[in-house]
């Protein structure tokens, strides 16, 4: 093999990767494709957009509504547990 196969800018894997015009953030980008590959059936990206980001906002206030039962259910055994701890410093 010639050192030309190994960086000729036509074979496909030597190319550089292209950008999504208009999105000069990658990771925004990298988003874009993630939607688009998940919700496919939306014809326009932005609807796309707005349904991942409904999606997430529902999954994030579930989240936090699981860990608020949690820190309360740990609050409760935190207290039940200094009561024990008094109970017996008195004895």
């Amino acid at each position: 093999m010639l050192f030309e196969e190994f960086t000729d800018p036509i074979m496909p894997e030597r190319r550089e990767p292209e950008e999504k015009p208009g999105y000069s953030d990658p990771e925004l980008a990298r988003t874009l494709d993630r939607v688009a590959t998940r919700y496919p059936y939306y014809k326009r990206g932005p609807e796309g957009f707005m349904k991942f980001t409904q999606r997430a906002l529902k999954h994030s206030e579930e989240t936090d509504q699981e860990h608020a039962a949690r820190i309360a259910a740990l609050a409760d055994e935190i207290e039940q547990l200094k009561q024990t701890i008094a109970k017996l410093h008195q004895r």
